[in-house]
């Protein structure tokens, strides 16, 4: 009989070990055992449909190098008032520019979902995006070197010009490439 109640007291553990794994991941706070901060950077996305959630994951990983991307924005706006002989016609218009520097895309081209996970009381899917810390800082070392190297290049040719025309066009290129440097 001792066999047969150690039995049941296993399967009764392995049937709560089961449910308690299959219960909400810890990653779902933003915090996972499995991808600690010191070594990735992680993101999550919620959705409806499967793919919304991965695709949100993803890009709120993006989000955390917002701080860094360079962005240039330009508002105008005008307005105008024509008075006729007992009416008034106003008007306007308003144009919103805003170049964003895409750097951030390809930096991140090592991301990747990791996991996902249904919710079922809310009938949402969640989706875990990750990517190694390691793997970002040897490419962003890797373009850096590659920026060094243009800026180099363009610099120790620019002496060699006479024309002045093209010595302020290699200057412009390397100062570009400068920029994306200090990007980096």
């Amino acid at each position: 009989m001792n066999r047969f109640k150690l039995m049941i007291l296993t399967i009764c553990f392995l049937i709560v070990a089961c449910v308690t794994n299959g219960g909400q991941p810890d990653w779902i706070n933003g915090v996972s055992r499995q991808y600690p901060q010191s070594q990735y950077l992680i993101a999550t996305g919620s959705a409806a449909a499967e793919e919304d959630a991965k695709r949100r994951a993803s890009a709120n990983l993006v989000k955390i190098f917002e701080v860094k991307v360079e962005e240039t924005s330009r508002d105008e706006s005008s307005a105008w008032r024509q008075t006729d002989d007992q009416k008034a016609i106003q008007g306007g218009s308003q144009l919103t520019v805003r170049y964003i520097d895409t750097y951030t895309s390809k930096l991140l081209e090592g991301a990747s979902i990791v996991e996902t996970w249904f919710n079922e009381e809310q009938s949402l899917n969640y989706a875990l995006a990750v990517i190694s810390r390691s793997q970002l800082s040897t490419k962003l070392r890797t373009d850096i070197n590659h920026a060094d190297r243009n800026i180099n290049k363009r610099l120790s040719n620019v002496n060699a010009l006479q024309e002045p025309i093209l010595k302020s066009q290699v200057l412009y290129r390397a100062g570009q490439a400068l920029r994306a440097r200090e990007m980096l």
